[in-house]
């Protein structure tokens, strides 16, 4: 395991980035994890590229907690970034824009998914700065669907849902070898995922 994830940042006053800066830093570092992946990525070659070591970690306080907030600013959680109109229809609507993330981030994503099972800093940032935000939008979503009177009070919760569409990802690289794309997934809403909700297409 890299000892670039364990480094604290250094102490002294936290100056701020500007957006455009930051933006910069994440395409430096989403290139140079698709080219040598997360083990082989280091805070060293992500300065020598766009900034110093040490705005690195002023802004950054590990290799994880960079890595994770630039799939954040580059690939924004899909409930936060998708909503139309009724609950069904926004369900759709996020499933293909979940088929056309996966197709277009597929080898990203699978490496960092691979690197999250040897690095437990990693895997813990991705829960906490990724998965936590994206249960909290779908709890939201669903909420809201109640009030408009879409979802049963008892209804599944936001748990529930994400664990079905985790499933349908998982599941089909796992038993057919092949990456679920959006018709697969849209599939698997109209006749899983809304029929579990009480909804219809």
């Amino acid at each position: 395991m890299s000892t670039e994830t364990t480094q604290a940042a250094p102490a002294g006053r936290r100056s701020r980035l500007s957006e455009s800066r930051e933006r910069e830093i994440y395409q430096v570092v989403e290139r140079l994890l698709r080219e040598h992946g997360y083990d082989a990525l280091t805070m060293d070659e992500v300065a020598a590229a766009r900034a110093s070591k040490a705005t690195l970690y002023r802004r950054w306080k590990t290799k994880a907690e960079l890595v994770v907030s630039m799939l954040k600013a580059l690939k924004p959680p899909i409930a936060t970034e998708v909503r139309a109109g009724t609950l069904a229809e926004t369900l759709l609507e996020q499933m293909r824009f979940a088929g056309r993330r996966l197709h277009e981030e597929a080898g990203l994503m699978r490496g960092l998914g691979m690197a999250m099972h040897q690095n437990p800093e990693l895997l813990a940032a991705f829960r906490d700065m990724l998965l936590r935000p994206e249960l909290d939008a779908t709890r939201k979503l669903l909420d809201e669907a109640r009030e408009r009177g879409e979802l049963p009070a008892n209804g599944p919760d936001a748990e529930h849902l994400l664990y079905m569409v985790l499933g349908a990802i998982l599941g089909r690289e796992l038993f057919e070898d092949e990456q679920p794309d959006t018709d697969f997934l849209v599939e698997y809403a109209r006749t899983v995922i809304l029929p579990a909700l009480g909804l219809r297409a």
